[in-house]
């Protein structure tokens, strides 16, 4: 039988943030077409980027656990962790990230999502994915 170590797995996993990038793009396609398939294609790639930054704000690095943020942003709102019982999961430092990401989906979270579901200001929505429109309000 052939043992396939991690380090060589992990050596096929994308590393780069373009091939982060492409590799979400292509889950995006593979499970949610209808989410992404009126959005230009650098319109999408940049919206996964900063997805992919607000997710590393939480020490999220695992390939999986950084496509089901950007997901969840996509599917749900981009602005699910500002909701406090998930920003709190996502902030608690007394536990791994990628354990931190698994518990977003206990059953006790289930009144968060919904108000996340129900987040709908647009202005808001549209500086989870282009920040650099917050900061140029605050600039003015």
């Amino acid at each position: 039988m052939v043992t396939i170590r991690k380090e060589q797995l992990e050596a096929f996993l994308p590393k780069s943030d373009e091939e982060i990038i492409d590799f979400i793009v292509k889950h995006l396609q593979d499970e949610s077409p209808e989410l992404i398939d009126r959005l230009p294609e650098d319109s999408l790639r940049e919206m996964i980027g900063n997805g992919m930054k607000r997710a590393r704000k939480y020490d999220l690095t695992a390939l999986a656990d950084v496509t089901g943020f950007v997901s969840i942003m996509f599917e749900i709102s981009p602005l699910f962790d500002e909701i406090p019982e998930i920003q709190s999961v996502l902030c608690n430092k007394n536990l791994p990230p990628e354990a931190r990401f698994s518990l977003l989906f206990e059953k006790e979270l289930d009144e968060a999502w919904e108000k996340a579901a129900d987040l709908s200001n647009l202005d808001a929505r549209s500086e989870a994915w282009y920040p650099e429109l917050k900061d140029k309000e605050e600039q003015e």
